[in-house]
């Protein structure tokens, strides 16, 4: 197999067009096998991650099979691992029985008989990519799986951190860390000891693999330390990040990491801009100013001079940015380097019948990203805000997604429930696009987005447990809709023709599943945050389930999650009381439901 880069890449496109993945990673394994240590090229993980989507649990299983007899025996330990890792973060685990007890028995023993001191193919990467495996399958079964045994799942990860030398591995207390979250443990100690300095220094003299592994786990993971560091660690920590990115030029994705999170952004922008200056000085590299640092094209530079974020902040410059950038990059990078002033005094000057119609797209979009960064000066501009939403001649999808973003800003605020009242009014009244099997590429494509939208608008409602469930005969039936959006999408003609073709198929075509997946996932979300507050929901789910019923044998997620949430007189109303085509229904999916679950009336 020729492994130069731009071949290589036109192979897998081939082999994915094709679909003769399966071919192509069978002749990669079989270089695993004869080589003592295959060096895996990096472009291949992508499409490893695709592959794997598609597999089956047996079909998954067995390849991980595969990959560890590759280990045991010696051979490209790094490159088998690496591909192990991929296959169960890619694979549907919760679906996977057999590869997850794979996991949780094989790989622990794995871990544990194969790294221990004495051996010499011990490498800290190759514990880190076993380690990490064993976390993500009990921390998916632990979040997601119904009845999951926390005292059995806690006994694997002990079993891992036996040895007494998992204490001063980095990726283990990090994984650690997140694990005693989730089980709602005192996490100090793993924070503690892994800002020590003894492991930072330890950290940045480690394997190349090492330090993407546990870089990787950090940005996944980067909301749970800045919420639950200590105010003593979460400093050390932070620095130390700051200066690896800037050390291994990865200024734009420390950016992005920065201005993720206003509390990152708000406490470490002024270290940050010291550290950059400090990194590359040390380098010989002049240095501009913040601003300069977060270009991520060099075509805009000269737009962004013009743009400075110390200038005022005007309506008519911002639309020109957006006519002239339509993919919103510089108008991005503009409103957040934006002082709070002056965008205070930009959202000031709004007055909801000052604008014509052709300019509220645009209004709308800059509204979007200051919520999207919980800009504080929009609750002072709340009743502003709620007159804009009022316009009829505003478009509802814009709407929905400033809603989205805007909705977790206004909790606790007097116009919480007025807001989301007239939100959810603009849910119930606007018609969506009607959906037909045979419709085409674009129109299932605008479905899909315009459904993403609104339940996004919805999962943002159930930030507030108590306010959704005051609306609940209005949301509960728009949740129903999304569900049945869902299975009736994953019907239509155009999905259908793609897992029978074996033809080569547009690219438009995975863009469009990826794009459902997408959809599914959220509606997937909001599900599990109900099941989050059963006491408070339980009495309405029965009447979601009924206007979402297919009449599958196998229900969808979303369904499962619901069917989870109802005690013994939900599940007696929806027996009897349901009209006679639901009743039908319900009496296809249920029975099955109750024997993968062991559910007991």
């Amino acid at each position: 197999m020729n492994l130069e880069h731009s071949s290589l890449i036109q192979k897998l496109e081939e082999a994915a067009k094709n679909r003769q993945l399966e071919e192509f990673f069978s002749k990669v394994l079989e270089m695993c096998r004869n080589n003592q240590n295959f060096a895996l090229p990096s472009v291949i993980l992508p499409y490893f991650q695709k592959y794997c989507a598609s597999l089956g649990s047996l079909s998954a299983h067995s390849l991980a099979v595969d990959l560890v007899e590759i280990v045991r025996n010696g051979q490209s330990i790094i490159a088998a691992l690496t591909l192990l890792r991929n296959l169960v973060c890619s694979v549907q685990i919760l679906n996977a029985s057999k590869l997850r007890e794979f996991v949780k028995n094989d790989l622990v023993e794995l871990h544990n008989e194969l790294f221990a001191a004495s051996k010499k193919c011990s490498t800290p990467t190759s514990c880190a990519l076993i380690s990490y495996c064993v976390f993500y399958t009990i921390l998916m079964e632990l979040s997601y799986k119904d009845g999951a045994d926390r005292e059995k799942l806690n006994g694997i990860w002990e079993k891992v951190m036996k040895n007494e030398k998992s204490i001063e591995n980095p990726v283990l207390l990090l994984c650690s860390f997140l694990w005693s979250l989730l089980l709602g443990e005192n996490s100090n100690g793993y924070s503690e000891k892994l800002v020590e300095s003894v492991n930072l220094a330890r950290l940045k003299k480690a394997e190349k693999g090492y330090i993407q592994e546990f870089f990787t786990l950090v940005e996944q993971h980067l909301a749970s330390i800045v919420i639950h560091f200590s105010a003593e660690n979460l400093p050390v920590f932070m620095e130390f990040l700051i200066f690896y990115y800037l050390e291994n030029n990865s200024l734009e994705t420390l950016a992005n990491l920065i201005l993720s999170y206003p509390e990152l952004r708000n406490n470490y922008k002024d270290r940050l801009v010291e550290l950059i200056q400090k990194v590359l000085l040390k380098k010989k590299i002049e240095i501009v100013g913040w601003d300069a640092l977060l270009k991520k094209e060099d075509h805009l530079s000269k737009s962004k001079n013009q743009y400075q974020p110390t200038m005022v902040l005007d309506f008519q410059v911002l639309s020109d940015i957006i006519n002239k950038d339509s993919s919103l990059k510089l108008l991005t990078e503009v409103l957040y380097n934006a002082k709070d002033d002056k965008i205070n005094s930009f959202l000031s000057k709004i007055q909801a019948d000052s604008f014509e119609k052709e300019n509220l797209c645009q209004l709308f979009q800059i509204l979007t990203i200051f919520a999207k960064r919980e800009r504080p000066g929009l609750l002072a501009v709340s009743d502003e805000i709620f007159m804009l939403m009022s316009r009829d001649d505003a478009k509802n999808n814009w709407k929905f997604e400033f809603a989205a973003a805007f909705i977790p800003m206004l909790k606790g605020h007097k116009m919480f429930h007025d807001f989301v009242l007239l939100v959810t009014t603009f849910l119930s009244v606007s018609k969506p696009t009607e959906f037909q099997a045979n419709s085409n590429e674009k129109r299932i494509s605008k479905i899909i987005k315009e459904s993403t939208l609104r339940a996004k608008v919805l999962e943002s409602i159930f930030t507030v447990p108590e306010e959704a469930s005051s609306l609940f005969s209005t949301i509960g039936l728009e949740l129903a809709d999304l569900i049945l959006k869902v299975s009736e999408l994953k019907r239509a003609k155009v999905f259908i023709d793609f897992e029978k073709s074996s033809q080569k198929l547009d690219e438009s075509i995975y863009q469009l599943k990826r794009e459902l997946r997408h959809f599914e996932h959220v509606v997937n979300t909001i599900c599990y945050k109900i099941g989050r507050n059963e006491k408070i929901f339980v009495r309405y789910i029965p009447f979601v389930i009924s206007n979402c019923l297919t009449g599958d044998r196998e229900p969808s997620l979303a369904v499962h999650r619901l069917l989870s949430i109802c005690d013994q007189h939900g599940i007696a109303l929806l027996s009897t009381n349901l009209p006679p085509v639901e009743k039908r229904k319900f009496a296809v999916t249920f029975p099955q439901f109750q024997k993968s679950n062991k559910f007991e009336i």
